[in-house]
């Protein structure tokens, strides 16, 4: 359910730099779903019920990976083809350049948190990689 979330909206559902703080939200919160990004009503139930605070009302307690799969949101995925890597995923990553798979902004940011310093596009690790 997180993966889903921060996949769809970008940041995680209870961050806080304080973790205690942090577990707190996760026991008392509810998700919050940003106004501002558009998901679907499929989405927003898979990822509740992936969430679900009470383990026993959990999706995937009443039938495992088979149970999460066949909620609606997977409605279009055959999950034998997932498995025999069958389906063209819409993007592929071109590897020979990673910089070609980020919006220009982002490269051009100031790497936070690392114990190197300059802009992501600065770091010559980036290329060539393979």
């Amino acid at each position: 359910g997180i993966l889903i979330y921060e996949m769809l909206y970008g940041e995680t559902t209870f961050y806080s730099e304080n973790v205690q703080i942090m577990y707190s939200y996760i026991q008392n919160r509810q998700v919050p779903f940003p106004s501002m990004i558009k998901t679907s009503p499929e989405a927003k139930d898979l990822i509740l019920g992936l969430l679900q605070k009470d383990p026993k009302m959990r999706f995937g307690q009443n039938g495992d990976s088979r149970e999460i799969l066949s909620h609606p949101w997977f409605l279009d995925i055959d999950p034998k083809l997932v498995l025999e890597k069958k389906i063209v995923p819409p993007f592929r990553p071109d590897l020979r350049s990673l910089e070609n798979n980020f919006d220009q902004q982002q490269l051009n940011d100031t790497v936070r948190d690392s114990l190197e310093s300059g802009s992501i596009a600065d770091r010559t690790k980036l290329k060539n990689y393979e």
